[in-house]
């Protein structure tokens, strides 16, 4: 019984090292799916899943718009959005129900949505495409931090210099939303609005 003991736990430490090879390699190593991906049949990998990867870009841009997990969620839901759905490899569908805070922080925090992968606390480059690209993946961790923090104000302080055009008026060359800005010289603000387009991707 001892031997027997000795040899599943000799099992059990090579399957570890070799799951953990693998996420090193950057290679996706089982598991419920994540949302925005697909398991490709043939090689067991990670590929795009265009509708869900547009609705994980689509989640990105709420928060660096709304600055609010729970504002995010309200509005996803109110859109009739749902977690993942999908068929195990026994063919149970597993159908997705409404996003709730916690779940959707995790996709926020996630690095495999722009093709990486984690091990232990590191990150290694991975084998699927990336969804969101890397400059909007730092602004939502700078955001998440100081929300934790308690330096970003909440929804009631956020407009607190009386941008009445904020949220209404839109770019005239890209569409994208006009954010509400200052410059300060001295004790005087010089208020103005910026494309948010402009800030984000220069």
């Amino acid at each position: 019984m001892s031997f027997a003991q000795f040899e599943r736990e000799i099992g059990s430490e090579r399957t570890r090292e070799k799951v953990c090879a693998a996420r090193k390699k950057g290679r996706y190593t089982g598991g419920h799916p994540p949302i925005g991906y697909n398991i490709d049949p043939a090689s067991h990998q990670l590929i795009v899943n265009p509708g869900e990867a547009e609705m994980v870009r689509e989640l990105f841009r709420l928060y660096l718009d709304r600055r609010s997990l729970i504002e995010v969620v309200k509005e996803v839901n109110a859109r009739g959005w749902t977690k993942k759905s999908w068929q195990n490899a026994k063919g149970v569908y597993k159908n997705g129900r409404p996003l709730e805070k916690v779940y959707l922080q995790r996709i926020l925090i996630n690095p495999l949505y722009i093709g990486r992968v984690t091990l232990h606390g590191d990150v290694y480059e991975g084998l699927q495409e990336a969804i969101v690209d890397e400059e909007t993946f730092r602004q939502v961790q700078e955001l998440l931090v100081a929300n934790r923090n308690g330096q970003s104000p909440g929804p009631g302080t956020r407009n607190k210099h009386g941008a009445l055009l904020r949220g209404l008026i839109k770019c005239g060359a890209c569409g994208s939303a006009l954010g509400h800005t200052y410059a300060k010289r001295g004790p005087k603000l010089y208020r103005f609005y910026v494309c948010t387009a402009r800030v984000k991707r220069g």
